[in-house]
């Protein structure tokens, strides 16, 4: 018998409905999962990306992609390297690049790395510079961190005012003298800070003062030492080259440059008459009386030089548009050629290049080196070949808002990451390998510019289909999209730019999609607009999981919610309450209840959580549970999860400390389970509907923790052990 394809499609339409609506019927009643502290784990794992060629060839997987704007490596022992990220904080390799792992950052009060700097005798002792971007309400925590356990606790050893600037490029602005060694550490360090000014410890970086009578400087890209003297100090500025020969108490112009930045200088440690420095993005300069005066030495796009410190001959120079090698002291220069990985993307990394460039030698090898460029960490194994070096580094971040990850209830193998500045991340098998799937340069780039970025924040799945809708573009400035093949191909369904934090299917009728203050009821192939939402200036943020015709939305004072229990067709006012559940960026903090239509939770007036179940709100105690913290902190996010109500989880805004508390009876009683998760603050928690594993979105990749409850772990199984 020949079915006719309407019949086809009609038998889909009924069987989809017959399988959400069995996974709907799977929450029926509260606290269906019995609690077990057996099956409790305390550790979370990352979960790598990885390409399905990595997969296949057994490769652990890993992901940079954050842009990284410091790196230091120690003297003392070169297989041990610091990366500072400008959305991650730091990570570390023990084993000189080959793999990484993201230190706890316990204390760090702040997200975005800039300059770090390692002692040059004990490797735990690291400092590193910190900027509130990304986080602007926590601005008195920028400044100079330091840890003496390698990264896992941190103190703030020099507070900045807020005038600082973020670097968003490579800058060596922490520096220790070698002469000032006493009893296995550095005693004498500098730190730099744009707009700020220059400062000097005595006591190993406990306490700081600042230098005096300094020339301007603009912007500060470098501060380098003498390697033995104990008083000479360079500063490599946007106004050129400086020099002391008092500990930064004189400095004074030097090297006859012509006028133009000195982003970076390096000294011959063998021979530090030797000198080097960088006109940015005009040639490097070379001197042989210790920076008294410089020659032309090469015409170059250059941002960076450095000196092998223990083979000097070897030069490297990082340049706007390539990084390049000699070995023979600058007479002759080759090509640095990059061996990328497979799939994902990371063919088109081919070069090293550009002002997060970086590169730092292993002092006891000659051909040997780790570097960063292009969002990506490589080793370099021989003479002219960098590998792609990202072995457990994690770092795509679908942590936006509660909407960056998908499940799919109908294909339980397939779930989708919608990640800032990466696209959409897919996996069909559960997580064992991943499709990146961007918006096409075509529809972001030159000439149109239709989107100013590629990034995806929010999206979701046909259920059972490859049809997807997602938000693309830049937090707060998005376009709808879509797509009838996973995301292989896109194109623009509606032009209108806006937030879409909330972009869904409906999972029992899949041709009706929600997003923004749109709805459209042909599968996402066209959007119309709510009147009554366009009149209230609100968008939807919610659906019942439970009962999916009902739609919750809020206006963008972030105060009112309103709910449709018909697909919203109609509206009315559910609460307006008298204050903003909305304190960072724009992103309110809102989830349904997955059983009871009626039960929402939003941030209160106190930064805590409040339940709302149709009559009057209810305050949560999870803020009181934390103690005296430093950082202005409150709930970020919250998840229920859908096999049980009563357990729930809620992460902080804060960096530095405990960053995710679980409720086992709805809210009454909270205990901390950040256990060895690094202190990046919670963006983002996602519950996984049909195992109850918990996910957690940050700049430093996803991590995943199993549910109190004992049965199966596919997606936690599969994830990165920390040491």
């Amino acid at each position: 018998m020949i079915v006719g394809s309407r019949s086809v499609s009609a038998v889909k339409s009924i069987l989809i409905f017959l399988i959400a609506l069995f996974s709907l019927l799977l929450l029926d009643g509260e606290g269906s999962e019995s609690l077990s502290s057996e099956s409790q784990s305390g550790e979370w794992r990352a979960l790598p990306i990885r390409s399905q060629e990595e997969f296949a060839a057994g490769l652990v997987g890993g992901e940079a992609e954050g842009h990284n704007q410091g790196i230091a490596r120690s003297r003392s022992n070169p297989d041990i390297i610091y990366l500072s990220s400008d959305v991650g904080q730091v990570w570390r390799s023990d084993d000189a690049g080959g793999t990484w792992n993201k230190t706890r950052g316990k204390g760090l009060y702040a997200i975005a790395g800039q300059s770090i700097e390692v002692d040059p005798v004990d490797p735990r002792i690291v400092f590193v510079i910190m900027d509130n971007a990304q986080d602007f309400i926590n601005q008195d925590f920028q400044g100079l961190y330091r840890s003496t356990d390698a990264g896992e606790n941190w103190t703030q050893v020099l507070p900045v005012s807020p005038d600082m600037k973020n670097a968003e490029r490579y800058e060596h602005n922490i520096a220790y003298d070698p002469a000032s060694v006493v009893e296995g550490k550095a005693l004498r360090w500098y730190a730099g800070f744009t707009d700020v000014g220059i400062f000097i410890s005595e006591d190993g970086g406990g306490s700081w003062q600042p230098l005096k009578n300094l020339p301007h400087l603009g912007r500060i890209y470098c501060i380098h030492t003498h390697p033995r003297d104990g008083r000479t100090v360079f500063v490599g500025s946007e106004r050129g080259l400086f020099v002391s020969d008092e500990r930064g108490a004189n400095l004074y112009s030097t090297g006859y440059l012509p006028d133009g930045a000195v982003s970076s200088v390096a000294i011959d440690e063998k021979s530090p008459h030797l000198v080097y420095a960088v006109l940015r993005r005009r040639g490097l300069y070379n001197s042989t009386n210790g920076g008294m005066t410089f020659y032309f030495m090469k015409a170059h796009t250059s941002e960076q030089i450095v000196v092998h410190p223990g083979y000097p001959k070897v030069l490297y120079l990082a340049g706007r548009y390539d990084v390049q090698v000699s070995y023979n002291r600058g007479m002759s220069w080759e090509e640095i050629e990059l061996n990328p990985g497979v799939g994902l993307g990371w063919e088109r990394k081919t070069k090293l290049f550009g002002p997060r460039a970086a590169v730092v030698p292993h002092a006891r090898k000659i051909y040997e080196a780790a570097a960063f460029s292009d969002g990506s960490i490589w080793k370099k194994v021989d003479r002219s070949n960098f590998q792609e070096s990202v072995s457990r580094y994690t770092g795509y971040n679908c942590g936006w808002w509660n909407q960056s990850v998908y499940f799919d209830r109908v294909r339980p193998g397939r779930f989708a990451l919608f990640c800032a500045a990466a696209g959409m991340l897919v996996t069909d098998n559960g997580g064992d390998s991943f499709f990146r799937r961007e918006i096409p340069t075509e529809l972001f780039g030159e000439p149109d510019r239709q989107f100013p970025w590629h990034a995806i924040f929010s999206g979701g799945f046909q259920p059972g289909t490859d049809t997807v809708v997602a938000a693309a573009g830049r937090p707060l400035q998005a376009k709808l999209v879509r797509s009838v093949d996973a995301g292989q191909t896109w194109k623009i369904v509606d032009h209108d730019v806006m937030e879409y934090l909330y972009v869904s299917f409906h999972p029992l009728q899949p041709n009706i999609v929600y997003a923004g203050d749109k709805i459209s009821r042909d599968g996402g192939n066209t959007f119309e607009v709510s009147i009554f939402l366009k009149e209230k200036d609100a968008a939807i943020i919610g659906m019942s999981p439970s009962h999916p015709d009902t739609i919750y939305a809020t206006d963008r004072k972030w105060v009112a919610i309103y709910r449709s229990d018909d697909q919203g067709r109609t509206w009315r006012v559910y609460t307006a309450q008298e204050w903003v559940f909305a304190r960072d960026r724009g992103r309110p903090v809102f989830t349904v209840d997955p059983v009871n239509p009626n039960r929402i939770y939003i941030l209160d007036n106190r930064g805590a959580l409040a339940v709302f179940e149709g009559d009057y709100w209810e305050g949560l105690s999870v803020l009181y549970h934390l103690g005296k913290i430093e950082p202005n902190n409150f709930v970020q996010t919250i998840a229920v999860d859908w096999k049980n109500p009563k357990i729930m989880y809620a992460g902080m805004h804060a960096c530095g400390i405990s960053n995710v508390w679980r409720s086992m009876n709805g809210g009454v009683d909270w205990e901390d389970i950040s256990y060895n998760l690094p202190r990046v603050g919670a963006s983002a928690l996602y519950i996984n509907p049909g195992t109850g594993e918990l996910l957690f979105g940050s700049g430093t990749g996803t991590w995943v923790l199993p549910p109190p409850y004992a049965g199966p772990r596919p997606i936690y199984d599969k994830c990165l052990s920390t040491p």
